[in-house]
């Protein structure tokens, strides 16, 4: 979680605009104005605005809580709005957020038509305890390799502007 953290802090630090959206988040997310957002607040929100289809999940609210203190701060919401546009990828298997090397079903990461392919962190790969339709798994390096410029798509599933458009339509980020 600690590289997400540092992605994040780049992704701000190169884009300005993108914090204030982030922090107009957080207002949102903060019900009460105390300045956190509870675990609570966080699931209203998550089922209000339909995060799930963000690759959010209710589980996530714990990795994002940096301090353990059980609430969101304004850092803790910078990530989980930047987890939002850059759509990280996450095992299938055991829901783990992947941030170097994972496996992938190579058919299903040829297609890719819905933008997504059966990932498995490398622990759940080497287990072997998982059950997909497929059975060629490949690191997401051989992936790359095979097709080339699929870097970018991959990391970014799409092109910025289609998901910040996106993301600005869950949120209604434009309204108060």
């Amino acid at each position: 979680m600690e590289e997400i953290r540092d992605a994040a802090d780049a992704y701000y630090k190169a884009k300005p605009k993108e914090a204030k959206k982030a922090k107009k988040i957080f207002r949102k997310l903060d019900k009460n104005g105390d300045g956190k957002v509870s675990y609570q607040e966080y699931e209203r929100f998550y089922k209000k605005k339909k995060l799930k289809k963000k690759g959010l999940k209710l589980e996530h609210f714990s990795p994002l809580d940096r301090n353990s203190d059980g609430y969101l701060d304004i850092k803790d919401a910078n990530v989980l709005y930047y987890l939002t546009i850059a759509r990280n990828k996450e095992c299938d298997v055991c829901g783990v957020f992947i941030v170097g090397m994972f496996y992938a079903c190579e058919k299903c990461y040829k297609r890719r038509s819905d933008r997504h392919s059966y990932i498995l962190c490398v622990s759940c790969y080497r287990s072997g305890k998982f059950k997909h339709k497929h059975k060629t798994f490949l690191d997401n390096y051989v992936l790359e390799q095979k097709d080339k410029g699929s870097a970018e798509r991959w990391s970014t599933f799409g092109s910025v502007a289609e998901i910040l458009s996106s993301f600005a339509q869950c949120f209604s980020v434009g309204s108060s």
